[in-house]
């Protein structure tokens, strides 16, 4: 696609958009060039309108010739006595080389049909996006504080030596109620209060990895929790800023690989009978 765009009619959304392909016009002005073809069109369907404008003499055209491959090529010739410049216009006016779109941006707005403006609509987006990464940062940080928790329980309960209760317990209770007390000498430390479900992991660690229990490493991995922690409270504090930045790095990432191919530009509108006046 690509070609020109003509946004002066726009109007947010309500009015409408034209487009023009993009041609580059011989210096004898006996052959026109079309380079790329308008949003909506296809070479096909373009070269169709061409030969039918031809056919009700809308204008003349000796031969068309579609050189189309990799990019769009598609040469025009005109027949002896006819200038690029007379017939420029007459392609504008009766083909494809120029069509019309109408936004006509229609959401579903409580339940029915609403015709809003683009400003509006990307209003509600802006704060639709925002929720959505305020609902992320904040499951982020439970999940966070969870780790958080479970690694400083495991910490507690493993240096303090605190599973060393549970060897002169006989029965499930009592080797419950050994780790409650255990644990509870040391509850200053918690990230939160200790429930029956953190009782049950604590159980569940096996002597094997006790044995091999990495104090260093367990350390580490609460330093890094902790740094995540406060990235993520920060990244909530300055939410805004945070939504921005998540937009500037979808810009950065892929950017490039999508670049506006249609040029922003303003044209003259083509009156069809001013253009017929002068055929005639």
């Amino acid at each position: 696609q690509g070609g020109l765009l003509d946004v002066s009619e726009y109007e947010d959304g309500h009015g409408r958009v034209r487009i023009r392909a993009r041609v580059d016009v011989a210096r004898d002005k006996k052959m026109i060039t079309i380079r790329e073809v308008p949003f909506s069109t296809t070479t096909e369907s373009l070269i169709q309108s061409i030969e039918t404008a031809a056919q009700k003499s809308k204008l003349k055209v000796a031969s068309i010739e579609d050189r189309t491959g990799k990019n769009v090529e598609i040469v025009l010739h005109w027949p002896r006595g006819i200038y690029a410049d007379e017939v420029e216009p007459q392609l504008y006016a009766y083909t494809q080389c120029e069509v019309s779109l109408v936004p006509n941006l229609i959401v579903i707005e409580d339940g029915r049909p609403a015709d809003l403006g683009v400003k509006t609509v990307l209003d509600r987006l802006t704060k639709q996006l925002r929720e959505q990464i305020r609902a992320e940062l904040e499951l982020e940080l439970a999940e966070l504080e969870d780790r958080q928790h479970s690694l400083t329980l495991e910490q507690i309960f493993i240096e303090n030596r605190v599973y060393k209760r549970i060897e002169e317990a006989r029965t499930a209770n009592e080797v419950q109620q050994a780790v409650w007390e255990g644990m509870h000498q040391f509850q200053m430390f918690f990230v939160r209060d200790m429930v029956k479900d953190d009782v049950g992991r604590l159980l569940e660690i096996r002597i094997r990895r006790i044995s091999t229990y990495d104090i260093e490493k367990n350390r580490q991995n609460l330093d890094d929790v902790d740094r995540a922690l406060k990235k993520a409270r920060g990244k909530l504090r300055r939410l805004t800023k945070t939504t921005i930045g998540y937009l500037e790095d979808l810009l950065k990432k892929y950017g490039e690989a999508y670049p506006r191919r249609t040029e922003i530009a303003q044209f003259d509108a083509v009156s069809k009978r001013e253009v017929a006046r002068q055929n005639l």
